[in-house]
Formats: C-alpha cells, structure tokens, sequence
C-alpha cells in the first residue's frame, strides 16, 4: 500500500489547484511504480537509503536543479502526511535537507511603460476599448489573469470602487479596490461596447 489516493485527497481537501494535484500524482505514481520494480508492494517497508537511491536516479534525468528540488519538496511533504497520519512510522527523508529553488520572476513594468502601453491601445475599436478596460481593471487591481478572465460585471462595485473575486488562489474569495479611471473605461465598454456582443 502506498496511500496516493488518500494522500490526494489530502491535498484536495488543504484546496491545492488541480494542477498541483495532478502534478504530485503523476511523481508519486512514478515513484510508486519504481519501487514496485525493485519488490516493494508496502511503503512501510521502504527505507532512506531506497528513496535516496531513486532520487539519485531522478537527478541523472535532464531536468533543471530547481525541478529537481520541486520534486524533492513534494516526496517530503507525501512522506511527512504519512508519518503524522500513522502509515508510517518515521518519514525515510527526515534528516534530508530539501535543496533550494527559485521560482521564476518576471520583470516589472514601470508606471511609464505601463502608461506607455495603455495609451497606444486602439480605443476606436470595439476590442481595443475592451482590451483598455480589461489592462486598466488588471492594473489598478493588480489582478491576476483567471480572475480577470472570471470577473462579472456584477462583481464590480461603481460606487464604492471595489470588485469582488471570487475562488481566487486557494479557491478563497477577496475585495479589492478599483481606481476611478479603470471604472472610467468598465463603463464605457459597457455602454459602448458590450450592448453588440450582447445583440
């Protein structure tokens, strides 16, 4: 027994993405299925020098030292659920220290450039004037893309300038505040815009 699923279900129930779930089965059920090739049907009976041995196996493969930790991160914490939950009785990476990785950044923009963009949009357009609204509510919010993409305008309070997101990151809803000149173009795209798309 190895206790994917239970382990899963874990990860479903602490709200992690389906993405980042899917992303923890397919690793467990390969190293589920390598252990499986060497004998071990219980991961009761699998020790350190086991899981190291099929992380060294893992680190000869082409990937990059931070996938590598990512997937070193991710047997941790399976191993750790295990102990606290009894199916084990001591994680077999314990004692290993999790090397570190860094997670991508991308540079930021700066007001000018932002500025710089906004102002060459085509609002002649109709999508030009949907794209100006939808880059100024990302801007003076600091959305992220899944919660522009499920913004309603029923979210978008005009009076108190707030939106309300519903399921952001870690499926939690939150209020932000909206400045005047992105309501600005919201309501002009409103007016001038969607009544066509709604024809």
């Amino acid at each position: 027994m190895f206790y994917i699923e239970e382990f899963l279900h874990h990860l479903q129930e602490m709200r992690y993405s389906p993405e980042t779930i899917n992303k923890y089965s397919s690793l467990l059920l390969q190293f589920r299925n390598h252990m499986l090739s060497l004998g071990f049907i219980d991961v009761k009976n699998i020790s350190e020098s086991e899981v190291l041995a099929y992380l060294e196996e893992v680190r000869k493969k082409k990937i990059s030292e931070d996938e590598y930790a990512l997937k070193v991160s991710k047997l941790k914490k399976y191993f750790q659920y295990l102990e606290k939950n009894d199916f084990i009785f001591i994680s077999p990476l314990s004692d290993y220290n999790c090397p570190k990785y860094f997670k991508k950044s991308y540079p930021a923009l700066s007001q000018e450039e932002i500025e710089n963009i906004l102002e060459k949009i085509r609002i002649v357009h109709p999508l030009g004037l949907k794209g100006r609204a939808i880059l100024e509510l990302a801007y003076s919010s600091a959305l992220r893309p899944r919660e522009l993409y499920d913004l309603k305008i029923t979210d978008i309070d005009f009076k108190k300038g707030l939106l309300f997101i519903t399921q952001s990151k870690n499926k939690k809803d939150r209020i932000v505040p909206v400045g005047k000149t992105a309501l600005h173009w919201v309501r002009k795209y409103i007016e001038e815009v969607r009544p066509r798309y709604l024809k």
